[in-house]
């Protein structure tokens, strides 16, 4: 399963606020191959969203996301937020890919 992995450091400026991370979901046991690299799940506690549409409209998606969670008594986790592809869009049309939005929040 493909995944992307995105953190805002707001104690920094410009693009170098923006970490994001492209990935895959894999078996333990996966041989590490030159210039990859293997980073564990951690865990923890998630709010999750999910959001059917273009991948160009992925930002709006996290705006709209970010609002929700400003809007709930759950707080932010300084952890990556996490996006989870269902679909892929070589056999899914464009407006029907289904992605899931993962939000680090405090226990």
């Amino acid at each position: 399963m493909i995944m992307g992995l995105s953190h805002v450091d707001c104690q920094k400026q410009g693009d170098d606020m923006f970490t994001y991370r492209a990935g895959a979901i894999v078996a333990d046991d996966f041989a590490h191959s030159t210039g990859l690299q293997q980073r564990p799940f951690v865990g923890g506690k998630y709010a999750m969203f999910e959001y059917t549409g273009s991948y160009a409209n992925l930002p709006k998606a996290f705006e709209f996301v970010m609002g929700q969670m400003k809007a709930s008594r759950h707080s932010m986790r300084d952890d990556f937020c996490v996006e989870v592809y269902i679909d892929s869009p070589e056999d899914t049309p464009e407006e029907m890919l289904r992605t899931q939005i993962f939000i680090p929040i405090e226990s």
